[in-house]
């Protein structure tokens, strides 16, 4: 015996027209411009209007001419320096690396600081080093001691509230004036020749 069923399917089919239309949005506007004319071409029945044509032409006046603009500005922006020189463009003359130099700067050390490392490395105690620090304060900028023994010692004790006897000043410069550079804590320009000479043949 026969029997018969009946079943539901969903199926898609694509007409041949949608197909041809797919095809059109797939094509750019000359693409499709092309194809319109062949087709035009080809069936005589087929006849362009006047409002088309027109707004066709319209178009792509339209276009050439912005395009002709972008030319002109893109033609502008690669060829506008190049009657400049190179140099003149170069933004404040810097060099073709584009690397920025600094000179080195040579670190200064004051000499009085120089000469109290010496001295801080040479004396044994605390009240050396104080004495001596107040010494090199007291040298002017030629590096001479023009102020006697008696006169430091006194300056130190009025300053600081504490007893310091001319003995301990004494050797503290004596110290001094065996430091580089040669004549240093002297008296004046003759005294500092003298210990310059005096350590040259020594």
């Amino acid at each position: 015996m026969l029997q018969f069923s009946q079943t539901q399917k969903q199926s898609l089919k694509i007409a041949p027209s949608q197909i041809q239309l797919l095809n059109f949005f797939h094509l750019t506007t000359l693409e499709l411009e092309d194809y319109v004319r062949h087709e035009l071409e080809d069936n005589p029945l087929l006849e362009e209007s006047a409002e088309s044509k027109d707004e066709w032409e319209d178009d792509r006046s339209t276009k050439t001419d912005k395009n002709d603009r972008t030319q002109d500005y893109m033609d502008w922006d690669e060829f506008a320096g190049d009657d400049i020189p190179d140099y003149k463009t170069r933004i404040n003359n810097y060099s073709d690396d584009d690397e920025f130099y600094t000179p080195q700067i040579a670190q200064q050390t004051d000499w009085r600081a120089d000469v109290k490392e010496q001295l801080h490395l040479l004396l044994k105690t605390e009240r050396q080093i104080f004495l001596a620090d107040f010494i090199v304060d007291l040298l002017n900028d030629d590096g001479y001691l023009t102020y006697t023994i008696e006169n430091i010692a006194n300056d130190v004790s009025f300053k600081h509230n504490v007893y310091v006897k001319d003995e301990e000043i004494a050797e503290v410069v004596a110290i001094l004036k065996k430091l580089s550079p040669a004549g240093i804590g002297t008296k004046n320009l003759q005294e500092s020749l003298s210990v310059q000479l005096k350590r040259k043949y020594d």
